[in-house]
């Protein structure tokens, strides 16, 4: 316990302290609604859809497969639904600006182009 919370604290310091140096240095801000509460709006359901995808689907697969098989197929599952789940969930959420998606080497472009006949940017 302690020193897994020790560890977690020297992180997070050195998070806070990086995160500080860089807006000290570009001028860039840290948005709590755009850079935390979003994010966090987005995993806390993808987090519970995953933790219970996975118990449904192994149950499912060990009707099938060994076990071992069965785990990983729901382990597979349960990673590309909460990976569907915290993308979608950001784009409700208009936490996806134009900006990031234009970042992504070679992807960013088809994307972007996709987002915006789909409608999933913020006004």
């Amino acid at each position: 316990g302690g020193a897994a919370f020790a560890t977690v604290m020297g992180f997070l310091l050195a998070s806070v302290l990086n995160l500080r140096r860089v807006a000290y240095l570009t001028g860039w801000r840290f948005g709590i609604k755009d850079q935390l509460l979003k994010p966090m709006a987005a995993a806390i359901p993808m987090a519970v859809a995953v933790k219970l995808g996975y118990g449904m689907a192994l149950g499912w697969f060990e009707a099938f497969f060994s076990l071992r098989l069965a785990q990983a197929a729901a382990l597979v599952l349960a990673i590309l639904s909460g990976m569907i789940i915290y993308v979608g969930l950001l784009f409700l959420l208009k936490g996806v600006r134009e900006e990031d998606l234009q970042s992504i080497p070679r992807l960013g472009p088809p994307l972007v182009k996709l987002a915006r006949r789909l409608g999933l940017f913020a006004r």
